[in-house]
């Protein structure tokens, strides 16, 4: 290892970037403020992690490791009920936790925070949440705890805030903060810069006297200091950043024109030849601050809005005095009792009091393998259950953030993005290249023109040509269409389901459980006369999965629950088996359960859909269910007809063909008998003739055709079972809303057109202005946070409008 040296030196560190003072710890070539910037440098060395000094010019804005003292710090993370109410999900080996990292702030700190398992093997996998400042870290914690990733983080520059109370989410963030008092420096400079300068303005043609106007210029100039030091930093180091990772951001633009106006003001203050435009400067970045913080306030409304609203539409079963009752997810407290059934996802953290759990963990972990849990142990939400229903105590609230992030995590379409934002992005980088330019042209004309208004132009030019509200317009009108959606009962995965809908030119259908009503059934049984504790048995049964006429046969047999069902099976498409006081008991369709057994013809001959039952291998008979479609089905498929082509994927047999028929029209495929397998090879060869589909299902037998189509979108009524692979569920009771739905995620893609031709006429007539000398800096940095609040009023507005209909006006 290389040896260190203490030299006498005022450069600045290499790590952090703060000047050395009076010492600098000399290493490998390199200065350092102190050994602690020394120790992080040499860790990143000594693990090949060089290249995250390439990344950023200074790292922790000087936030130095060895200002903290983590000896007993974080002792308390050595409490085993304090780590247990700050980690998301735990299991034998690996330990999921969120941590919020306030001195993230750059490209470089989400590439060492996301490269931390080369400094540390036990951590197995950690992503940054950048506008949340969140970290997500997985970790064995069997080799490792959280004390010391804690202590990992805190020597490498990167402390969390941890607070263990629940209001933690609700505090301002540093960052909020910052721009308050950069505002605040700004403002208050801009005040009395422009008090000093009064003078001068009123002076008019006889002036002021060289003594005073000395003064006044020199103590603006003093006053206009922290304004570029401090106000205007994040503009020059965005911009510095930007350029050495070979970017063009607008803050390049932003950054020059300040420059610029500040470097003309102090060469005409030292010089004597003028009092310089130091009230245009502190006035332009303080309007410039401004229209950042109403950015930043924008983007995050569409975030909260994204957080409260896309909750899933989902129920679970709570018990009380041994009868179950169907309630929201978010009406549940701690000690309440649940069931969860076969396929249903554990909501929120629990206690399993009865029954084995078998929980697949996929969605959280992505690995499929099965956990066994006995009763008395805990379990974390997101687990779905595979076998026989449980009973759960519940231990903490639902957390709909954690559901919202289990629900995105499956990689389902990421190869497709939205390309309207795409677009923003593309035409934002290419917009800064032209602005640079114009703004080069039009300095070296009025140069030859009229000199002392070179400076103005170019500034003016600089600031008031910005892409901010191209960059506005399609987060906030898609932001507006999943807000609205969400109050029609359509929740919505992510701003790209909107663009994908209004993009649909066929819509596949499953029938039960979609079209049909899953609450109303006319049912009757035909075939060998069921004992009283035969029809317990298959009550018992039925009740343990969560398909929809599976729960509608349990509420209709008036039996009580027989005793725990072993050997619980759910075969898709086909039915379910277990074992239930001592009788094997089989429901579903007639060639899975008949199997060897004969089956009475006389029965099999009513034309109705049937759940055939065989109890110890011999088949009883079956449930006769004549399904009853939605009330709002016949209307909903004639308005949907009107603009795209309709076709029915389903499962079951084509006992209600006719009636559907009548519905979808000659013209539309019907097709029945449709394994899963089948349903999604049927997707694959509509996407191969270049079709755009959305699939609608319930996310039972159908979940692989809703995560190869499009767009998909699952029905939900009153029921935990969670369809991770839709990119958006939709309530029931509210699936006559569709066609509106549809239409107004079309209707957002021409808002969103019109908001990009309003944020180029604006640039259009602010540069011409510019150009010709007709604005100052200061109405300049005006107009621009104009601009994007004009456009963020256009796209909430123009959406709100867009999303009436002939049905309902939100």
């Amino acid at each position: 290892m290389a040896t260190d040296s203490i030299i006498n030196t005022t450069i600045a560190c290499f790590h952090c970037g703060d000047p050395c003072k009076e010492k600098s710890v000399q290493h490998n070539g390199h200065d350092f403020c102190c050994s602690g910037c020394r120790f992080v440098y040499e860790l990143l060395s000594n693990e090949g992690m060089d290249g995250y000094y390439e990344k950023s010019d200074k790292p922790f804005v000087g936030l130095k490791p060895d200002q903290f003292n983590t000896d007993q710090k974080y002792a308390y993370l050595d409490e085993q009920t304090i780590v247990n109410s700050l980690i998301d999900y735990s299991d034998s080996s690996r330990t999921h936790v969120t941590l919020h990292i306030p001195s993230m702030h750059c490209t470089s700190c989400i590439w060492l925070l996301e490269q931390l398992h080369r400094l540390n093997p036990s951590i197995l996998q950690s992503s940054v949440d950048f506008p949340k400042r969140k970290l997500m870290i997985e970790y064995d914690h069997n080799r490792t705890t959280l004390r010391q990733l804690v202590e990992l983080l805190t020597s490498i520059g990167y402390e969390p805030r941890i607070r263990l109370d629940a209001t933690k989410d609700n505090k301002s963030s540093r960052s909020d903060r910052s721009i308050y008092l950069k505002i605040g420096v700004a403002g208050f400079a801009f005040a009395n810069i422009m008090l000093f300068s009064l003078p001068d303005y009123f002076a008019g043609n006889v002036g002021l006297s060289s003594h005073f106007s000395a003064l006044f210029s020199w103590t603006s100039l003093i006053l206009s200091l922290p304004v570029l030091l401090y106000s205007a930093n994040d503009y020059f180091r965005s911009a510095y950043i930007g350029l050495k990772q070979k970017q063009i951001t607008i803050d390049l633009p932003l950054s020059i024109g300040i420059a610029v106006l500040f470097s003309q003001s102090l060469y005409d203050i030292t010089t004597g030849t003028g009092s310089g435009y130091l009230d245009s400067f502190s006035g332009l970045v303080f309007f410039l601050l401004i229209g950042r913080w109403f950015q930043q306030k924008s983007f995050q409304a569409i975030s909260f809005e994204r957080d409260y609203t896309s909750y899933f539409p989902i129920a679970v079963l709570k018990r009380s005095k041994g009868k179950d009752k169907s309630v929201p997810v978010d009406d549940l407290i701690p000690g309440d009792r649940i069931v969860v059934r076969n396929q249903e996802i554990v909501p929120t953290d629990a206690i399993l009091r009865n029954g084995t759990a078998h929980l697949n963990y996929q969605f959280v972990t992505g690995e499929s393998d099965l956990q066994v849990r006995n009763a008395g142990e805990y379990l974390y939400a997101g687990g779905r259950q595979e076998g026989s229903a449980i009973e759960l105590e519940v231990a903490r609230k639902v957390s709909h953030s954690y559901l919202t992030q289990l629900w995105n995590k499956p990689p389902a379409h990421t190869d497709k993005h939205e390309r309207a934002i795409d677009f923003a992005d593309k035409v934002a980088r290419y917009f800064t290249i032209v602005v640079l330019f114009l703004a080069c042209s039009a300095g070296l004309y009025w140069l030859t023109v009229s000199p002392t208004k070179a400076t103005r132009v170019v500034t003016s030019i600089l600031i008031v040509a910005c892409p901010c509200a191209l960059a506005l317009t399609a987060p906030f009108a898609y932001g507006m269409v999943m807000r609205l959606s969400a109050k029609r009962g359509l929740f919505l995965k992510n701003s790209s389901a909107v663009e994908k809908l209004a993009k649909t030119d066929i819509i596949l259908f499953d029938k039960t459980g979609t079209l049909t009503d899953t609450n109303s059934y006319e049912i009757e049984y035909h075939g060998e006369k069921l004992t009283a504790k035969e029809r317990s048995a298959v009550k018992s049964l039925a009740s343990q999965s969560t398909h929809p006429v599976s729960r509608y046969l349990a509420s209709q047999i008036d039996e009580p629950i027989g005793q725990n069902v072993i050997d619980f099976d759910e075969v898709p498409g086909q039915g379910i088996s277990g074992t239930v006081d001592s009788i094997k008991v089989k429901i579903g369709n007639k060639r899975w359960v008949a199997e060897t057994d004969t089956i009475d013809e006389s029965v099999d001959s009513i034309r109705q859909s049937q759940v055939w039952v065989s109890l110890n291998g011999h088949v009883k008979g079956a449930f006769h269910l004549q399904s009853k479609l939605r009330n709002s089905l016949a209307r909903t498929i004639k308005d949907l007809k009107k603009k795209y082509q309709i076709a029915l994927l389903s499962g079951d047999q084509p006992r209600d063909e006719e009636r559907l028929q009548s519905i979808f029209g000659q013209e539309s495929q019907l097709s029945f008998n449709k394994t899963p397998f089948e349903k999604l090879e049927y997707v694959k060869k509509l996407q191969r003739e270049n079709k755009r589909i959305l699939m609608i299902g319930d996310g039972l037998n159908d979940a692989g055709a809703l995560k190869q189509a499009d767009v998909s979108i699952s029905i939900s009524d009153d029921t935990a079972v969670f369809a991770p692979a839709s990119d958006g569920i939709l309530k029931g009771s509210d699936f006559d809303q569709l066609p509106d739905l549809l239409s107004l995620a079309g209707r957002s893609v021409k808002v969103i057109k019109i908001g990009y031709a309003l944020s180029f006429l604006y640039n259009l007539v602010g540069l011409s202005f510019a150009a010709t000398g007709n604005l100052t800096p200061v109405v300049s940095a005006i107009l621009m946070p104009i601009s994007s609040v004009s456009v963020v009023l256009f796209a909430t507005i123009a959406t709100k409008i867009a999303s009436g209909s002939k049905r309902e006006q939100l």
